[in-house]
This record gives structure tokens, sequence and C-alpha cells, in this order.
């Protein structure tokens, strides 16, 4: 990795600072396009050519901290190879579409009702943020994420006044009695994680956080799931566990950020306040690597990724 501030530039390998240049020369803007694998001669020829294995590209619009580089690192390095992304939805308007999905997998997200344009503030933990007023949410346009298996989901929040009741962060769930669902919930300064059958049964989980979630500042949430056991972690840190004595079963409920649905299709428990970063997996994700991913959206709110190329392969 290279960050370049003040003309010095600072070079990374593998998540370790290896040395600094001071640069002497004027630093100009240049037409030039940003190429891997090669230089582009002035004949438009290519120039030192590559041979091997390139992947996890990001270019940045500003310098990134020592911190940064090495939870990048650790976020890509770490990754279980038997895990992958289903969808990352960051909220962006310097995408086409705010909904659109950086995983790579098309799983777009959808307003609904979809009457009504997202909206967005620019004052997102990275970037841009979805903004939720309460009369919308958004829905992933497929049911490609299954949560009767082992599985992750995390995201940034933020809210201005604490709702005395439940407000949804995100869910996979239709409110009909004997389906079991799941989803994440913000009432009076805690997050509640609930899986299992609707309408009250001996299936429904609960847990609640330990920690305080606080008003007017961003909070980050992840839940993993693996056999049976969910851990929910708060900024980072994992708050608790609760184990899973009901069956999980596949469900064509789709997941859905900032409200659930009821058995009707209308918006239950809806948030209000901005996320951002929002993942799904299709497997569980170690403590050190939903860590990794706190650290590395917690020191980057000076800067934007302006690109991030990913073999997928």
């Amino acid at each position: 990795a290279i960050s370049v501030e003040n003309g010095v530039a600072s070079v990374y390998i593998n998540g370790i600072l290896d040395g600094t240049l001071v640069m002497s020369g004027i630093r100009e803007s240049s037409d030039a396009r940003f190429t891997i694998g090669a230089q582009i001669a002035s004949n438009g020829a290519l120039n030192g050519t590559f041979s091997g294995l390139v992947d996890e590209v990001y270019t940045f619009n500003g310098p990134i901290t020592s911190s940064t580089v090495n939870a990048l690192y650790q976020l890509t390095y770490g990754v279980p190879r038997v895990t992958s992304v289903v969808s990352r939805w960051s909220f962006d308007t310097s995408d086409d579409d705010i909904l659109f999905d950086k995983s790579g997998n098309g799983n777009n997200g959808i307003s609904i009702p979809d009457t009504i344009t997202p909206k967005y503030s620019q004052h997102g933990k990275t970037g841009s943020a979805l903004l939720l007023d309460s009369t919308y949410a958004v829905q992933m346009s497929s049911d490609a994420w299954d949560v009767s298996e082992d599985y992750a989901v995390l995201a940034w929040f933020r809210v201005d006044s604490m709702p005395a009741i439940e407000r949804v962060v995100f869910s996979k769930a239709t409110l009909a009695t004997g389906k079991r669902e799941m989803h994440v919930t913000l009432r009076n300064g805690k997050i509640m994680y609930r899986y299992g059958l609707q309408g009250g049964t001996a299936f429904e989980e609960t847990y609640t956080s330990t920690a305080t979630i606080s008003e007017r500042s961003w909070n980050h949430v992840a839940v993993s799931v693996e056999d049976n056991i969910a851990s929910v972690y708060i900024n980072g840190i994992l708050d608790g566990t609760i184990t899973i004595t009901g069956a999980r079963e596949s469900s064509d409920a789709k997941f859905i950020v900032g409200s659930q649905l009821t058995a009707s299709g209308s918006l239950n428990g809806v948030f209000e306040g901005l996320i951002d970063e929002v993942y799904t997996f299709d497997g569980a994700l170690s403590a050190d690597y939903i860590e990794q991913l706190y650290l590395l959206d917690s020191s980057s709110s000076t800067y934007s990724v302006t690109a991030n190329v990913q073999g997928n392969g």
C-alpha cells in the first residue's frame, strides 16, 4: 500500500510500514488513467506488463493512516475462504444508484414503498449514508441471503434522538405467525437481536445488549451466527452471545434495512436516522475480522474509496 500526504509517500508491505520517501518534485494533475498490471507508453502500447494474480485493489481520494492500511490488510488476508460477502451497501452518491450492491453480486436494494426515492446524507460514516425518516425502508432485490445456515450481518447507524419504542436497524422477517425470522432493533439505548418463531412461541430468542448506544454519534452493530450460537458485537467488541434453540429454517422473507414487514406487507418499526456500510455474509465471521471491519470504517471519516476492484475468484 502507498499513502501520500503533504509530499511524503509511505510504503507498506503486508500491512506494516516499510519506509517513506520525500517527494521533492512538483505534483501535477495528470490525464493518465489508473492502470492495473502495466503502464501505458506514449504510443498506447503496454509496458512492463505484470504476470501473476492481482486482487482487492483500492484507490482513495486522500491519504489513509497506518491503522487503516493494517485493517485493510487484516480484513483481506484474514477473511475465511468459506465465507463470502452476499451484499455490501455503502449508500454512496458517487454510485449511479445509492442502493447499489458493491459486492458485485447484483443484490441491489429497492425502496419500499417503491414510490419513494431513497434519501441520503452527505455526513455518512464513510462518504454518504442512507437517511431514513420513518416513511420508507430498503429491501434486498433478491432472497439470496439465507439465515437458516451460518451467517453474519453488520451495519453502522446513528440516531439524533433515542427511540422509546423498537426501531428496526435491519431484519429478515415478515412478522407472520409460524415463521422463524431475524431482526435487530434499537430501543432505549439498547440493541436487541431476535430470532425464532413469530407469534410469541417458546422458540423466540431475544438478546439485549449490555452496552449502551449513544445518541448523535455513529455506532456499529454486528451479528455472527455459527453452530446455533449468535454473537452480538457493539462497536467492534463482543457484547454477548445467545443460543438459538429453535430450528433454523429457510425463509422467503427478504433482507430489509430500516424496518420489518408485517404479514400484510406493511412496514413496522421503521427506523429514523442514518445507516451506512451494511454487509451480509453467507457464513460466520471471527471476532478479529469484525473488529477489523469496525476499525477500517472508524478511521475513514476523512476520505472515501474512489474504486475497489475485486477478482471474486
